[in-house]
């Protein structure tokens, strides 16, 4: 069911319900209905659990197919080789800042 996933992911990601509950900026207590069964967590709390890394489909599905922080991980992979090819541009930036300050010594 889906409250037990969620206490699942609560547990294994912030160490209890009530840590969830802080990094949510919920109260205490806030998320006992979902947990115990009686509702089912609307578009809003799915997309905040979505950023604090939970896997919606999962959640809800209890399907494993699709890992856990995939789309996480997909960004992070993205912002790593963002910041290489910044790097790289950098890079080539200075060489040819470089090589047209010869090309001007070279000419006067």
């Amino acid at each position: 069911m889906i409250g037990e996933r969620l206490k699942l992911f609560a547990e294994k990601n912030f160490g209890s319900v009530a840590e969830l509950e802080r990094a949510l900026g919920k109260g205490r207590n806030s998320l006992s209905q979902y947990i115990g069964d009686r509702s089912t967590p609307g578009g809003q709390l799915l997309l905040e659990l979505l950023k604090l890394g939970c896997d919606i489909n999962w959640l809800l599905s209890g399907d494993e197919g699709i890992k856990g922080n995939y789309l996480l991980d997909e960004i992070e992979t993205l912002r790593e080789e963002n910041k290489e090819l910044r790097s790289a541009l950098t890079t080539v930036n200075i060489t040819t800042a470089k090589l047209n300050l010869l090309k001007r010594g070279k000419s006067k």
